[in-house]
């Protein structure tokens, strides 16, 4: 399953995620949407109300929060299928329902096939003080794997939706003043990144080996 959206006058992708449509709609049932569970599914926080409206976000919402909920608004997308619903967003654009375009959802029926599992862990973002001027990119080789930006949660742990498989990775660690990331880190599992990036600088750089 596939769920996005894109502002109609563009052919970019503004947001998008993945999931098993098994996983964040097992039943029929029509749940209402604040009442029904959300689920992770490969570093995504979903919900679904069927028939009605279907979302996700990275983390930092509650059952009551997932369509006005700012934290990370840029990752969050949340779709009514009523046209003159209220609450829907595309990212940070909220309001002109007229203005985003939906991009459509696939499931296809269930097969048995020969597989290799390939594990990937999930990429968290720590927060201390200051987390709205940090970004950070993972790179392999020139090709830019997964980034992240604009935080607005301050001591939290945040799931940055960027899953690694195992490699050599590059990240790049940046602070827009100059300040560096103000105790701030990102980690995977247990092991920590550009955590001596303290109170000065604009970049820092680290190799990043996941077993």
């Amino acid at each position: 399953m596939m769920l996005g959206c894109k502002a109609s006058n563009s052919d970019t992708l503004t947001l998008g995620a993945f999931a098993r449509y098994a996983k964040i709609a097992p039943t029929k049932k029509k749940y209402h949407r604040r009442r029904n569970f959300m689920a992770w599914e490969h570093g995504v926080y979903w919900y679904v109300h069927s028939g009605k409206s279907v979302g996700f976000a990275p983390g930092g919402v509650s059952l009551n929060s997932a369509d006005t909920n700012d934290a990370s608004g840029n990752y969050r997308l949340s779709w009514h299928f009523e046209q003159n619903s209220n609450g829907w967003r595309c990212g940070m654009q909220k309001g002109n329902y007229g203005s985003i375009q939906k991009i459509a959802m696939y499931y296809g029926v269930s097969t048995t096939t020969t597989t290799t599992t390939t594990t990937h862990v999930q990429l968290e973002m720590v927060t201390w003080v200051l987390p709205e001027k940090i970004s950070w990119k993972v790179m392999k080789g020139k090709k830019v794997v997964c980034s992240g930006a604009n935080y607005e949660k301050w001591y939290s742990t945040i799931p940055t939706g960027c899953r690694l498989k195992k490699g050599k990775y590059t990240l790049e660690c940046s602070d827009s003043r100059g300040w560096g990331w103000s105790e701030g880190y990102l980690k995977v599992k247990s092991k920590t990144y550009c955590k001596k990036f303290l109170w000065k600088g604009t970049k820092m750089t680290e190799q990043m080996i996941i077993k």
